[in-house]
């Protein structure tokens, strides 16, 4: 996908109704979709995180979105990709503040640069109680992103005609810290995999642009 036919669908993102909760399902991971059902009580007990999905235009012209892989620590997303972002702050005005702080602290990208963030259905993520929510934004141009020494093990990016594509879409056997040979579906984009609560914003972010189109 270009990226001016990315900017024409945008609003239209924008104005839709959002695919919600069993667009994000689709990608859960094995047993993950009835414990967030189970739980659905439980998220106004979680703590808050918020994370931004920017699209850029490459040197092609192509529609491209912006990831990060995280550093190994011990935690639940040590060694995930994920996108820019991170646990609301005192100092933050809403999440939208939060997103916005998190982009700029983990790779460098100014806010003045951002355009029409579109706020998303938010997830909760059993593993570590936060309640995610997501904002799919763009910019025009990108420049020079710089990685957070302490977080960010490196920048990623990947096509959001990858995206589209059901043949990226498989189930795979997922070892973590927290998970031994774990079923569940992922996205197989460039080389990589994208499984977990990233895929489940994903998905979502999938099925708004289908709509759209």
């Amino acid at each position: 996908m270009k990226f001016e036919e990315y900017l024409a669908l945008h609003p239209k993102v924008a104005a839709q109704e959002l695919p919600g909760t069993d667009a994000q399902l689709e990608m859960a991971p094995q047993s993950r979709s009835a414990l967030i059902r189970k739980l659905k009580h439980d998220v106004a007990d979680s703590r808050l995180a918020a994370v931004m999905m920017v699209v850029y235009p490459d040197a092609s012209g192509d529609a491209r979105f912006i990831c990060i892989l995280r550093k190994t620590y011990r935690g639940v997303h040590s060694d995930q990709i994920g996108f820019p972002g991170g646990k609301q702050d005192p100092v933050d005005d809403s999440l939208l503040e939060t997103a916005y702080r998190e982009v700029e602290e983990e790779i460098a990208l100014s806010r003045k640069r951002i355009h029409a963030p579109i706020p998303f259905t938010p997830l909760y993520v059993p593993p570590s109680n936060f309640t995610m929510h997501a904002f799919l934004a763009y910019v025009t141009t990108l420049p020079q992103l710089i990685p957070e020494e302490r977080e960010v093990e490196a920048i990623l990016d990947f096509s959001i005609a990858d995206l589209l594509d059901d043949q990226n879409c498989v189930t795979k056997r997922i070892t973590t810290n927290y998970l031994d040979d774990y079923k569940t579906p992922v996205f197989e984009l460039e080389g990589k995999t994208i499984w977990g609560a990233t895929a489940m914003i994903l998905a979502e972010v999938r099925a708004a642009i289908r709509k759209a189109l």
